[in-house]
C-alpha cells in the first residue's frame, strides 16, 4: 500500500487549505462552545453530552448519504478502518471523557490550562509514529500558539471548580493530560490514515473519515450517558432556548468543526494542526466580549497577542 502524504502546500508557499480548514475549525468550535455551555446549564452535561454525540452522527450519515449518494465509505481498506475507528474513540471518546472528568473536578479554567498540552503531544507523537519533523519556525508557532491559549485561560476567572481531596485533584489533573494526549492522539491516528492509499486510488474523504470517527465515539459515548441521566435529574425550567442552542451548537461544532480538523491533518504536520485547532479559547474572547460585554484582562490581550503571533508563524512557512 503506497504512502501518499505528500503536502499540497509545501513550506514557505503562504497559507493554504490545511491552515484554513484548521482556523475554521477554531472558530467554529469558540462559537459552539458557549452555546453548548448555554444548553449545558439548562438540560444538564450528560444529557447534553450525550445529545451532542447522537446528533452529530446523524448529522454527518446524512450529509454523507446525499453528498456520496451512500450512507457507506468507499475504498477504504481494513487498515484505514482500525485507524479511523481508534481516532475516533481516542479523540473523540476517550479524550472528550478524561477532559469532562478534569473540568468536572477542577474547573473550565484548568481543564483548559491541561489541554493546551496538546498540540506539544501531537508534535510529539508525529515524531514518534509518523516521522514528521517539525522546523524551527513551526516548533516556534507551536510553543507560542500554547504559550498564547495558557494566558488567555489564565486571565479568566476559575468557575465550576468542586471541593475535592489530593487524590482527588491529582487524578483530575491526570484525566487533564490525558484528555490533551486522547485530542493529540486522534489527530495522529486520522493523519496515518489518510497517508494510506485507499483501493480507489488517492486518499481517504475528509467527510467519510469524520462520519466514521463519530459513529466510533457514539457506540462508546452513548451507554455512558444514558447510565448517567439516568442516575443524575436534569435541571428544570424552560429548555427551548437550550434546545435550539443546542441545534446549531452540533452543527457547528461535532459536524463542521471536526469535518474540517480532519480537512487540516490530511496534507499538515500533526503537530501544527493541533496547534491551529487549539486556538478556540482566543478566539472566544471577542465573541464573548460582542455577544456579553465581557471585556478581557491585560492577560487576555497579551495571550492573543503572543497566539496571533505564532499562528502567523506556523501559516506562513
Amino acid at each position: 500500500m503506497q504512502d501518499s502524504s505528500g503536502p499540497l502546500v509545501g513550506p514557505g508557499q503562504g497559507i493554504g487549505s490545511a491552515e484554513l480548514a484548521a482556523l475554521g475549525a477554531s472558530m467554529v468550535w469558540a462559537v459552539s462552545s458557549l452555546l453548548f455551555a448555554f444548553a449545558s446549564r439548562r438540560l444538564g452535561p450528560f444529557r447534553t453530552n450525550g445529545l451532542r454525540i447522537l446528533l452529530a452522527s446523524l448529522v454527518l450519515v446524512a450529509a454523507h448519504a446525499a453528498w456520496h449518494r451512500t450512507p457507506l465509505p468507499a475504498g477504504l481498506t481494513g487498515r484505514h478502518l482500525a485507524l479511523i475507528v481508534s481516532s475516533g474513540l481516542v479523540g473523540l471518546a476517550l479524550g472528550d471523557f478524561f477532559y469532562f472528568h478534569s473540568i468536572s473536578v477542577l474547573g473550565a479554567r484548568v481543564g483548559s490550562l491541561l489541554m493546551a498540552t496538546a498540540p506539544m503531544q501531537a508534535a510529539a507523537l508525529g515524531f514518534v509514529a509518523l516521522d514528521e519533523r517539525a522546523g524551527p519556525r513551526a516548533l516556534a508557532g507551536i510553543v507560542a500558539v500554547s504559550l498564547g491559549v495558557v494566558v488567555v485561560v489564565l486571565d479568566r476567572r476559575a468557575v465550576g471548580a468542586l471541593p475535592a481531596e489530593p487524590g482527588q485533584r491529582r487524578l483530575a489533573v491526570l484525566s487533564g493530560l490525558l484528555g490533551g494526549l486522547g485530542q493529540a492522539g486522534g489527530l495522529v491516528l486520522a493523519r496515518a490514515a489518510f497517508r494510506l492509499e485507499t483501493t480507489t486510488g488517492g486518499r481517504p474523504d475528509p467527510l467519510s473519515v469524520t462520519m466514521l470517527r463519530m459513529l466510533a465515539a457514539l457506540a462508546f459515548v452513548l451507554p455512558w450517558s444514558l447510565v448517567a441521566m439516568r442516575r443524575r435529574r436534569a435541571p428544570t425550567g424552560p429548555r427551548a432556548q437550550a434546545v435550539q442552542a443546542l441545534g446549531f451548537a452540533v452543527l457547528l461544532g461535532p459536524t463542521t468543526g471536526v469535518f474540517l480538523s480532519m480537512v487540516a491533518v490530511v496534507d499538515q504536520e500533526a503537530g501544527v494542526a493541533a496547534a491551529l485547532l487549539a486556538l478556540a479559547p482566543v478566539l472566544v474572547i471577542p465573541i464573548a466580549w460582542l455577544a456579553h460585554g465581557e471585556r478581557p484582562g491585560l492577560a487576555g490581550f497579551v495571550g492573543t497577542f503572543v497566539a496571533t503571533a505564532g499562528t502567523v508563524l506556523l501559516v506562513t512557512r
